[in-house]
């Protein structure tokens, strides 16, 4: 049986399938584009005129414009007339993305990109922390992993990367949930030369 789905004064007939429209689709590519988004803050400012505030500058490849207002009863309204600009790249860090439902005993290849924006090549260890919620599933020969009995494994999942300058690497760190319910997925990015520490946690809840 058909049913109707009102847009407005436009009326659009679904059919029994499970469509999913066009914008829902593109929507993971749209959000990509619209995270670098603006931020505003405001505050009173000191009676010599300043204002200082902290906030936490997002992980993504990006240079912020950072301009200033004020209103004041006394001068009026001001603009700041050259804007600030702040590199916000940082010089290693990872981005970490699983999906957020999977169903009990499913395979979930966790996709870590890293990126080194150095001006040396540099060795980093990517670590799957070990939980009592999810193990490890083991690569054999040649790529080859089994879809329904895989090799599972206890404890820690080190992945060593090598980049060189301006580049970046796409890994996949396989594990399957062994839980129900919700579960936090801990990856680690360790910069061995610098020793620079990245964790990332995200949450994946498995039916």
């Amino acid at each position: 049986m058909n049913r109707v789905v009102f847009l407005g004064n436009i009326t659009t007939p679904t059919s029994q399938y499970n469509f999913t429209p066009l914008y829902l689709r593109l929507w993971p590519f749209w959000e990509r584009e619209l995270q670098l988004d603006f931020m505003w803050h405001q505050q009173f400012a000191y009676p010599d005129g300043r204002v200082q505030f902290r906030t936490t500058v997002p992980n993504v490849i990006a240079t912020w414009v950072i301009t200033a207002i004020a209103v004041s009863r006394l001068t009026g309204f001001g603009v700041l007339d050259v804007p600030f600009i702040y590199e916000g790249t940082r010089q290693f860090f990872i981005k970490v993305e699983i999906p957020p439902i999977a169903r009990f005993g499913e395979q979930i290849g966790a996709r870590v990109d890293v990126f080194n924006f150095q001006s040396h090549r540099i060795e980093a260890l990517i670590i799957l922390h070990a939980s009592n919620a999810y193990r490890s599933v083991n690569i054999d020969r040649n790529g080859v992993v089994s879809s329904y009995a895989p090799r599972l494994t206890q404890g820690q999942h080190h992945v060593l990367v090598i980049l060189y300058p301006n580049e970046v690497r796409r890994i996949y760190i396989p594990f399957v949930p062994i839980v129900a319910g919700e579960i936090e997925v801990m990856i680690e990015g360790t910069n061995i030369c610098n020793l620079c520490r990245i964790l990332h946690i995200e949450r994946l809840f498995s039916l």
